[in-house]
């Protein structure tokens, strides 16, 4: 019995995503990503442009498998967003760090220029650099983590003390503890919770969930002998 058209077109469509799945097997698999972990990718359920309907059955899998593209491609994919990670964690190290980390990254990116064309060498390759970059994150970002955590520790203790000024009084205990209270025009504020994130413009009183952040205009300074700071556009003074 001859299949109708639907039912060929059906086996045809079938082939081809078998043909495809097989072509990105013998181009290299090389790194092993799931569909959803590949950066770049998108496996949102696709759409007619059309219509704007969405694609169903056999279609879905088969607009995915063209997205995913080769192997080798995929590969190539993953080096370009690790580089551009490595790139994100630089920006954020302190200058020692941020000259060894991309120390690293231009060595990687000479081993990169230099790999070959053809697709099961250049794969293997890829491979290696992929994985080489995944170290370099993993030390790096626990190198970056730490020096963040001591500006931040740095800060608070900067930030430790009574204060007073304006209304306002500011208590910061040196294991993090903080209460804020303000009073004018009859109206009170009040808050007790811990000292959160600290930068050079900024600190936040956390209060179970809630973080309330305050402009640091001045950071804790001596003034003639008195510690002063700047909170809020309200001069403090330590007591």
């Amino acid at each position: 019995m001859k299949p109708t058209k639907a039912k060929a077109d059906q086996i045809d469509a079938r082939q081809r995503i078998t043909d495809s799945i097989v072509k990105a097997i013998e181009a290299g698999a090389g790194e092993f990503a799931m569909p959803w972990h590949r950066p770049g990718a998108s496996f949102d359920i696709p759409k007619n442009v059309d219509t704007g309907n969405a694609y169903r059955g056999i279609n879905v899998l088969a607009l995915w498998v063209a997205a995913c593209g080769s192997a080798i491609e995929q590969q190539e994919s993953s080096y370009k967003h690790r580089v551009g990670k490595v790139e994100e964690l630089a920006a954020k190290a302190s200058p020692a760090t941020k000259k060894a980390l991309t120390d690293r990254r231009d060595a990687i990116a000479k081993s990169y220029a230099a790999l070959p064309a053809d697709k099961a060498a250049r794969s293997e390759g890829l491979g290696k650099l992929n994985q080489e970059l995944n170290k370099v994150l993993e030390e790096y970002q626990a190198k970056v983590d730490e020096e963040a955590k001591s500006a931040t520790d740095k800060a608070a203790a900067d930030l430790a003390g009574h204060w007073a000024g304006g209304g306002i009084d500011l208590v910061i205990e040196p294991g993090g503890g903080a209460v804020y209270k303000k009073e004018r025009g009859g109206s009170k504020t009040t808050l007790t919770g811990k000292l959160g994130k600290v930068t050079d413009t900024s600190f936040d009183i956390t209060v179970i969930a809630i973080s309330t952040t305050f402009k640091l205009d001045k950071r804790p300074h001596q003034e003639g002998g008195v510690w002063k700071m700047t909170v809020d556009g309200t001069e403090l003074t330590k007591q």
